[in-house]
């Protein structure tokens, strides 16, 4: 599955690990976080056919999500998080798009968010 073989793959990563430590999460975070952390969550797949029939790979768009309490410090992350993605030799990736989201905390404080998409080609 392409969700383990990125989480595998990112969880090692050492410029990765150095920030976020295991603060890496599947599809939501968890109730109050320590910051910065990841996300990821598949958005859609397309699985690729030929004559003979599904041929093993798709092509998968993930989105990887970096949260942290500073805008720099969340734009800096992304670069790390793309340069990461590009170096698995699992799957390959190429980054599609991103977008820069923040959201109000009930106390106040405001976290910011990178959505990161990813055209993922992965073999199965």
């Amino acid at each position: 599955m392409l969700e383990s073989k990125l989480y595998a793959h990112l969880s090692t990563v050492a410029a990765v690990t150095t920030v976020i430590g295991t603060r890496l999460y599947p599809v939501v975070l968890p109730q109050d976080p320590d910051y910065p952390c990841v996300s990821y969550q598949r958005i859609d797949s397309v699985k690729i056919n030929d004559l003979q029939g599904y041929s093993t790979l798709e092509d998968v768009r993930m989105q990887i999500d970096v949260w942290g309490t500073t805008y720099k410090g969340v734009r800096d992350f992304t670069s790390v998080i793309h340069t990461a993605m590009a170096s698995a030799t699992a799957y390959k990736s190429i980054m599609i798009s991103d977008t820069d989201l923040s959201e109000m905390l009930e106390d106040g404080i405001i976290i910011y968010r990178i959505s990161m998409d990813f055209s993922v080609w992965n073999r199965e």
